[in-house]
């Protein structure tokens, strides 16, 4: 195994994974928790020792992943935050025939709008973690982005399946679930 700047307990699984292993998802959150500030790309690599690039962009690659499965947030354009526990709402999806939703949050707080992009990830009555993206002022209103799905509601889905153009999908029975599978 090479011999790296950072402690990374995760060392050993990386280097089985990687011919050049970078610092591991636990280790990156680790590391940007204490950090009073979002931080980019190139200010971790400096400060992690990765100064190749491929190693930059490996640690890129890395926080956009981290980024798609809820681990870190990205405050502005290439700048990245871990996402603590605590920033996230838990409710339930409930879905609009015309696409888009609503997360009820199940604190009893107000209810988040859900745009037609993030219901593309779930279904109706779907347990999930969420985090408020921004308030609207003006219409009173909350609109959120899907971090996790805790729980699925449906574990069977009953449909009709269509063979079109050489992919296979089922167009499910139940209104309120609005997308192909």
């Amino acid at each position: 195994m090479p011999k790296t700047p950072w402690k990374d307990p995760h060392a050993k699984r990386e280097a089985s994974k990687y011919a050049k292993p970078i610092p591991s998802r636990e280790y990156l959150i680790k590391h940007m928790l204490p950090l009073k500030k979002a931080v980019s790309v190139s200010m971790l690599a400096e400060q992690l020792e990765l100064h190749t690039p491929e190693d930059r962009e490996a640690l890129r690659r890395r926080l956009y992943a981290m980024l798609r499965d809820g681990q870190v947030l990205e405050k502005r354009r290439g700048y990245f935050k871990p996402l603590k526990e605590s920033e996230l709402i838990r409710g339930r999806v409930q879905v609009n025939r015309d696409g888009h939703g609503f997360l009820i949050p199940l604190g009893g707080s107000s209810d988040l709008f859900l745009p037609a992009r993030q219901i593309r990830k779930v279904f109706d009555g779907d347990t999930v973690l969420a985090r408020r993206v921004f308030f609207d002022e003006r219409r009173g209103r909350g609109e959120a982005a899907i971090v996790r799905v805790v729980e699925r509601a449906h574990v069977e889905i009953v449909g009709r399946y269509f063979f079109e153009e050489g992919l296979g999908f089922i167009e499910p029975s139940q209104r309120k679930l609005t997308q192909n599978i």
